[in-house]
């Protein structure tokens, strides 16, 4: 049996995103600059920059954040009521502007448009790269895996347009960077306070030399792309699922009246039932990356949830892995194994359908082992923005469809469906990025 590579996807092999001392992420991905550089990987390497970063993005330091995110959400309700009356629009444009403004407000403290447009446009090139990658692209990263560091650092220095793009990315994200460092150090200097955001905590971090400058600036394209893309992209998927239940929609909406009629902050979108319940469940059909992988450093010994039959017939229990082997992660697979693959499967039988209401009470979902940093799901994998994340999508929905009906529009060309990419994309017809829905004002 060639135990080469493996996609495993029960619930107890989360093991190999918590033992970061024996698995680390593959190659290809370890060393490209830029906005897919190590600094996804928030490896155990990197202690001291996740504790800052756990720190930043906690539970308390998000609800500071709630202002931002609800005035980023009225400038989307501003934007969909030019979509009245179209019979479709597509809304993964203003849900990725929206995002990036919340995270550069939120992170940076800046606003998008002193971002400036060439690092706007930049930005959007590297979403589509990494989301529509050509064969040409796909054939380069794969000899790329393969070669020494050696050959590796000089094959960025070619003419290569993807390699240009990253090269641009990187240079524009230090650039912005350095500038709000310096905008925060200045003030601090003269008694002020900073540009009060995150980045206001990571250069405290500097006056005690347990951060560097580097470490700060790795987070900025990081923070930039990945905080667009992929919320972007989940709540696309979560909008088409609602236009798709349009009885679910009707009693959430009604659930968003009259839990925020009164107020009450942060808690109240914690308190309602069928928000979450739907966000759970978009992040468990949705995963933004759905399929991950990590190299083993040394030899390990993998258990299994449940014994498993080999293609030759034997049956094992746990799986052993020996140094330079490539374990698969297959988050999107495991968040949808029914009983008939798994027999302990915690989703029940109806693992592929949409359904929140697995969600309320004491569902299946809530049976089992612990997994992952939120609702027994991997979408988050160990990553410390999930409350960022969250709160965000919770204040979007609630916004959006508080105000909005959503349904799917007529015609084969509208219909969009999901791609596997570099993270998971809403897709059109035609193979561009988008989710087209009809939208009408209701409030």
């Amino acid at each position: 049996m060639d135990f080469s590579q493996y996609s495993i996807a029960a619930a107890s092999t989360i093991t190999v995103y918590v033992a970061y001392l024996l698995f680390r992420r593959s190659r290809n991905l370890r060393d490209i600059p830029g906005p897919l550089s190590p600094s996804w990987l928030f490896e155990e390497e990197h202690k001291r920059l996740r504790t800052a970063l756990n720190n930043g993005f906690s539970a308390s330091a998000v609800r500071t954040y709630l202002p931002i995110f609800e005035r980023v959400a009225q400038t989307l309700t501003e934007q969909f009521d030019h979509f009245g009356g179209e019979a479709s629009a597509n809304l993964l444009p203003s849900l990725g502007r929206a995002t990036l403004s919340t995270v550069t407000q939120a992170a940076l403290g800046l606003s998008l448009d002193e971002l400036g447009d060439e690092f706007i446009s930049t930005n959007l090139l590297m979403m589509n790269m990494a989301g529509a990658p050509s064969p040409t692209k796909i054939l380069q990263d794969a000899i790329m895996a393969f070669m020494p560091n050696a050959i590796r650092n000089f094959g960025r220095h070619l003419p290569i347009e993807p390699f240009k793009s990253l090269d641009k990315a990187r240079f524009l994200s230090d650039k912005i960077g350095k500038s709000v460092i310096r905008d925060i150090r200045k003030a601090k200097s003269q008694g002020l306070d900073g540009v009060g955001a995150f980045y206001d905590q990571l250069v405290d971090r500097l006056q005690t030399n347990s951060l560097t400058e580097y470490d700060i600036l790795e987070q900025t394209s990081l923070l930039l792309l990945a905080g667009q893309d992929t919320t972007a992209n989940t709540l696309s998927f979560g909008f088409l699922e609602l236009a798709r239940n349009v009885e679910f929609q009707s009693q959430l909406r009604e659930e968003i009246h009259a839990s925020l009629g009164a107020g009450g902050g942060a808690a109240a979108y914690d308190n309602m039932p069928l928000l979450n319940a739907f966000l759970k469940e978009t992040l468990r059909m949705y995963p933004a990356v759905s399929l991950s992988d990590r190299t083993a450093v040394q030899d390990h010994i993998l258990p299994l949830s449940q014994p498993m039959m080999t293609t030759d017939g034997k049956q094992i229990t746990e799986i052993p892995i020996t140094k330079g082997q490539v374990v698969y992660l297959a988050s999107g697979e495991y968040q949808r194994f029914d009983q008939f693959l798994l027999s302990q499967s915690r989703w029940g039988e109806d693992a592929h359908e949409f359904k929140p209401s697995r969600w309320l009470q004491d569902g299946p979902a809530h049976k089992g082992d612990s997994v992952g940093v939120y609702a027994n799901l991997l979408s988050f994998y160990g990553g410390p923005r999930v409350c960022l994340g969250l709160l965000e999508m919770q204040v979007f929905v609630s916004e959006l469809v508080g105000k909005f009906e959503f349904s799917l529009p007529i015609g084969d060309k509208s219909q969009t469906v999901c791609r596997v990419a570099f993270t998971l994309q809403p897709t059109l017809a035609d193979g561009e990025k988008g989710a087209l829905l009809a939208v009408k004002r209701v409030v």
